[in-house]
């Protein structure tokens, strides 16, 4: 007797090729010399998944975005601090300039791989350039049903 890798039903016929419970195609359930660990245990006839582990960063999606945006400010004060004294105003806009088309590269970078996390449309991402249009990704709600 084997189990459905997708919802975990009981499969009885070693040839079935699509689960009765869920109508998802199996994978190969005879054992492989070339798998070396089972994707589930089954555990007194009992279908256990197996553990994902979501590092910090997938865990708290909205303190990601946050962070981001901190991180991109603090390196542009201590630029300007750090540079300051010696910058012509001109040097200080284009730097101000330069710094404002980093936070959108770098913003939507960290928005999108969010979105996708959250499993929301990347149509989102044309908030970005609108001040304070970020805030909208601290709002959505993430549809991810499971890690």
């Amino acid at each position: 007797m084997s189990f459905c890798p997708n919802c975990g039903a009981k499969v009885d016929d070693e040839t079935a090729v699509f689960c009765v419970e869920c109508g998802r195609q199996l994978r190969d359930l005879r054992p492989s010399a070339t798998r070396s660990a089972p994707a589930f245990a089954p555990v007194s006839g009992e279908f256990v998944p197996e553990e994902v582990t979501l590092n910090w960063f997938q865990r708290h999606l909205g303190w990601t975005i946050v962070l981001t945006w901190f991180a991109l400010r603090l390196g542009g004060v201590i630029v300007i601090v750090s540079l300051g004294p010696t910058m012509t105003p001109e040097a200080a806009s284009a730097f101000n300039g330069f710094s404002y088309l980093v936070g959108i590269v770098v913003g939507s970078i960290v928005c999108g791989w969010v979105l996708r996390q959250k499993k929301r449309s990347l149509w989102w991402l044309l908030l970005i350039p609108v001040p304070f249009g970020w805030w909208v990704f601290l709002l959505l709600e993430n549809k991810r049903v499971e890690p």
